[in-house]
């Protein structure tokens, strides 16, 4: 039995030889131990071909010859190692290579793929989108302080009340019984029962504001004008946009005498992308159409932009009992909140939401009053909100948007609720806590890095008392950073810079920073901070002499370095500074001009050109100064009404005496050719009506009668259009020879006659300035405003 095994194997190597050469895949088979060979050999002999157990050798092929048997036994394999899991271990080995074999692999070596590089926007288009994102803030406000009006309405309120109002409600409401807290808590239990009666009537029909992207402001919104009758229309019978249901939902609670306000989520684009094609394709459903409408034109309404979960127009209300506001929603989400300090409002969409991102919320009351509640709804105002807000970019602009919320202030009256509101965003803006990363500090309203100052900022004082916590980034190897207040950050300026702001540096300060010069070989220039400063005294006018620089002028480029005794009279568009300055010198008194700023337009070419903004006098010469300008002022203003008419006046005789030339010569020469011709034209049309008419004249007269045609003959169509040609032709005679006489007669004198009327037109003043130039005063000053007011015409000469 110990040649069974060898004999075995060998016989495994030569069918597997066979199967190479015939290109047959080979099955895997069951690795066989040595034991379990002897024992399946001894066995075989007596297991018939189609016993179960037999299965395990169905594919081998024994059909060996007796030489081969014989062979077995040869001294060639004698010294073979037997040892079976090793060759099979090679046999799969094997056929494992052969089923790799059997795949084409591309083994060339490919190209790493190149990094999409990202498109940035040029400057230009920077600047466009900042003025795009503030069109879009100023429009939308419009929109909603005119939508909040329309909620003030009684009628409207009305009708509401009789749809939703149940007596549990008004109990609920107007119950005055009990503690705050339970008056507080029946306000909110009528709240949730009128907002689920109303929001059970309404049905959304139509879409409301929702944000676009940049490549989106030119797809069309499905939506409906609305104005102020539709609008009730809309309110009364529950249909209409979810921002409609808000605004309804408004004006039902002030007809119920609750202070509700209408909050609104403006959507502009956002400005602080400078990456072009950054948002995806507008998600947009479109509308199946029939085949035979691909020939018609596309309809606007065939687009619809997937709408947010969260609202964009919202309710607030005010509870007088608990003095805080309470948030509203009452078609989106159907839920009623009061704004937790420390976790996310519900109405704070994420930051993924593309159709929604909570950047400007503005609250209007009943009287037209405007406040920006961004603070209340967004839990992280300060580190990511309000980098995306058009104040963050520069003071400037800070400035332009508190003047925009200004001009839709209906009322200047403050309201308790105001102290209230005040106090609870400075909480708000205390329990936000610190960045929980290196960029949000950047900038940060109350948190700032002593790495991230600017150049031009230092921390003052830089000890214990400056430091407000500590923050560790996840890059350092556990290195803690001292966190400083950003009141503590002091901002360095030259001394120069701090003159132009009213103050001057104190005796003895030294420079905290130096600063190169660009472009310059003088010295660094040397910054301080505000609190190395003094505010700058000028000195008083003694005797009525104004104190002047070296330039003949003075400094007041702040309202504290006009001198004590001093005024200064600023410049207007009907005081100028000729006008200031003859005031003066009329008056006698001694004036300076006042230097007020610089104009850096023209940076690098040159020296800054000084601005002036008015004249510096005496306090004790105001009113005689003032009065003085008034005269003038009234006086330039019958001068110029003077001149107005003059040379109107003048405007009228040249065109009579144009009209009169042109009737001259058309009696004397006849008509141009070019009005000839169309005279003549107007006669054929008028004649060709006459000759029609005649000729059906004629036609019903022949068919009466046989007399008319006249013995036998045919009246020509000249004959038939003028009847009285005879006459006519003795008129025309008796005219051609009274036009020789008078052309005789007035020959002699026509050419003097054109002569005179050519000298009249060019002897007509071409210049209001030659017309005034004896009175040097008033020429003087109408010169100053000829540019600007233009009042004479040019003509070609004829």
């Amino acid at each position: 039995m110990s040649d069974l095994p060898t004999q075995h194997h060998k016989q495994l190597l030569k069918d597997s030889s066979l199967d190479n050469d015939s290109n047959r895949t080979i099955k895997r088979r069951k690795r066989v131990l040595p034991e379990t060979v002897n024992s399946t050999h001894a066995v075989d002999d007596d297991v018939s071909p189609d016993s179960e157990d037999s299965s395990d050798f169905e594919d081998v092929k024994l059909d060996l010859e007796q030489e081969g048997w014989e062979s077995d036994n040869s001294d060639d394999f004698e010294e073979v190692s037997f040892s079976i899991p090793e060759d099979a271990n090679s046999f799969e080995n094997k056929a494992n290579s052969d089923q790799v074999m059997s795949f084409q692999l591309d083994t060339s070596q490919q190209e790493p793929e190149k990094k999409r590089k990202v498109k940035f926007i040029s400057a230009e288009e920077r600047i466009r989108r900042v003025l795009v994102h503030k069109m879009y803030i100023v429009l939308l406000l419009i929109h909603v302080a005119v939508r909040n009006s329309w909620c003030n309405s009684k009628s409207i309120s009305k009708s509401l009340k009789q749809a939703c109002v149940t007596g549990q409600i008004s109990r609920l409401l107007n119950d005055d019984s009990g503690s705050d807290n339970i008056k507080s808590r029946r306000l909110l239990d009528g709240l949730k029962k009128l907002m689920e009666i109303y929001a059970g009537k309404y049905r959304i029909t139509t879409q409301g504001l929702l944000r676009k992207n940049w490549d989106e402001l030119g797809v069309v919104q499905d939506s409906e004008v609305v104005t102020k009758k539709r609008f009730a229309t809309l309110v009364t019978n529950f249909r209409g946009s979810r921002d409609v249901a808000a605004q309804g939902f408004v004006a039902l609670l002030r007809g119920l005498g609750l202070n509700a306000r209408l909050v609104v989520s403006l959507q502009p684009p956002d400005y602080t992308v400078i990456t072009e094609n950054t948002a995806s394709k507008p998600k947009v459903e479109q509308k199946k159409r029939d085949p035979a409408d691909l020939f018609k034109r596309p309809s606007k309404s065939s687009r619809k932009f997937e709408d947010s979960d969260y609202p964009v127009f919202w309710v607030e209300v005010w509870d007088k009992f608990a003095k805080h506001w309470i948030s509203v929603d009452p078609i989106m989400k159907k839920r009623i909140e009061i704004c937790s300090k420390r976790r996310p409002s519900s109405f704070e969409p994420p930051s993924g939401d593309e159709r929604n991102q909570l950047m400007y919320a503005i609250a209007f009351d009943k009287l037209g009053r405007v406040r920006d509640v961004t603070r209340r709804y967004s839990i992280n105002y300060n580190a990511r909100v309000i980098r995306k807000r058009i104040e963050f970019k520069s003071d400037d602009e800070k400035e332009w948007y508190e003047s925009v919320l200004r001009s839709l202030q209906r009322t200047k009256s403050r309201s308790i609720t105001d102290i209230f509101e005040a106090k609870e965003f400075h909480e708000r803006d205390l329990a936000e806590g610190m960045p929980n990363n290196m960029q949000a500090f950047k900038n940060h309203p109350l948190y700032a890095l002593e790495s991230q100052l600017r150049q031009n900022e230092v921390i003052h004082p830089k000890d214990e008392s400056s430091v407000c916590g500590t923050f560790r980034p996840k890059n350092s190897s556990g290195k803690l950073l001292p966190v400083y207040r950003r009141s503590c950050v002091q901002k360095l300026r030259s001394a120069r810079a701090w003159y132009m702001r009213g103050r001057v540096l104190k005796i003895g300060v030294s420079a905290l920073k130096t600063k190169e010069r660009q472009g310059s070989e003088e010295e660094d220039v040397r910054l301080y901070a505000e609190y190395q400063t003094k505010l700058y005294i000028p000195p008083r006018i003694e005797d009525g002499k104004v104190p002047k620089n070296s330039y003949g002028n003075i400094d007041i480029y702040t309202d504290t370095m006009v001198p004590e005794n001093g005024v200064l009279i600023k410049i207007t568009e009907s005081k100028t500074m000729k006008m200031l300055q003859k005031a003066a010198v009329l008056l006698g008194i001694d004036y300076a001009k006042a230097i007020t700023s610089f104009d850096f337009t023209q940076r690098g070419k040159g020296t800054p050109n000084a601005k002036e903004g008015g004249i510096v006098i005496d306090k004790e010469n105001k009113e005689a100064l003032e009065l003085t300008l008034s005269h003038m002022i009234q006086e330039n203003e019958e001068v110029r009404r003077a001149m107005v008419e003059l040379n109107a006046l003048q405007n009228w005789k040249y065109f009579l005496l144009k009209l009169r030339l042109k009737q001259r010569l058309n009696r004397t020469h006849g008509t141009v050719e070019e009005e000839a011709e169309a005279t003549r034209s107007e006669d054929e049309n008028a004649t060709q009506h006459t000759l029609t008419h005649a000729h059906t004249s004629a036609d019903n007269a022949a068919s009466e009668s046989d007399e008319d045609f006249g013995g036998g003959f045919l009246v020509s169509d000249n004959e038939v259009g003028n009847p009285n040609q005879d006459e006519d032709d003795d008129i025309d005679m008796a005219g051609e020879a009274t036009r020789e006489r008078r052309s005789r007669n007035t020959r002699g004198y026509k050419e003097s006659d054109e002569s005179g009327i050519d000298e009249n037109v060019e002897a007509r003043p071409t210049s209001t300035r030659q017309e005034y130039s004896s009175d040097s005063d008033s020429s003087a000053e109408f010169e100053a405003d000829d540019d600007e007011e233009s009042l004479e015409f040019e003509y070609e000469s004829e």
